[in-house]
């Protein structure tokens, strides 16, 4: 049989409909509350973690494409609840700032309850996303297969984008770092355009 790699054809194919499943199934759990109040993501992650680790390559291979997926939609996840967390901070001490009667109190106290809840969120949020981090990445990135290696590399410049409150960091900018000198020039690539994503953005520049 030929074998399914990277660039083969079929996997391509595979991975774009694996990345939408994953996508779906990651944004509906969490519009839904089933991501924060289920067993969804622990289930997941103990399978993959598990097989991430097989010493068969097929299957080392695509347990880690799925637990970069799932990390990837996580960020985005992430990404929308601080910002949803900032937003009602804001009006919670704008509605304190007015104190004009019991419908201002009302409302603060509804902000107050909505915002508790947002961090609740990021806080379950932040652990999902170290667990798959730590669980899959950081043994994955320096797999002795290049395509592993290069997969991993590819996503930790995918959330540097999707969630930089997060991933902007040293704890998680360093593993960029060490890949540059990977003996695999593929890698090595996907480390620099990470690296070109984050200067392209002023922001990020400091």
């Amino acid at each position: 049989t030929y074998p399914l790699t990277s660039k083969h054809p079929m996997f391509k194919k595979f991975r774009k409909s694996l990345s939408e499943f994953l996508h779906r199934l990651i944004k509906s759990a969490a519009e839904m509350d089933i991501l924060y109040n289920s067993d969804l993501l622990m289930t997941i992650q103990a399978w993959v973690v598990a097989m991430s680790s097989s010493q068969l390559r097929s299957f080392r291979h695509t347990a880690t494409v799925i637990a970069l997926e799932v990390e990837t939609m996580l960020c985005e996840v992430a990404a929308a609840v601080e910002k949803e967390v900032e937003l009602t901070i804001r009006q919670q001490e704008a509605e304190r700032k007015r104190k004009t009667g019991k419908g201002t109190l009302s409302r603060e106290k509804e902000y107050e309850t909505k915002a508790d809840e947002m961090k609740e969120k990021r806080t379950k949020l932040a652990e999902f996303l170290k667990e798959f981090f730590d669980g899959v990445f950081v043994h994955r990135y320096r797999d002795l297969d290049p395509n592993i290696r290069s997969e991993c590399v590819h996503a930790l410049g995918e959330w540097l984008k999707k969630f930089p409150a997060h991933f902007l960091d040293g704890n998680y900018l360093r593993y960029i770092g060490w890949v540059l000198s990977d003996t695999n020039n593929h890698v090595r690539l996907e480390a620099v355009k990470s690296l070109i994503s984050l200067y392209a953005k002023e922001d990020f520049i400091v």
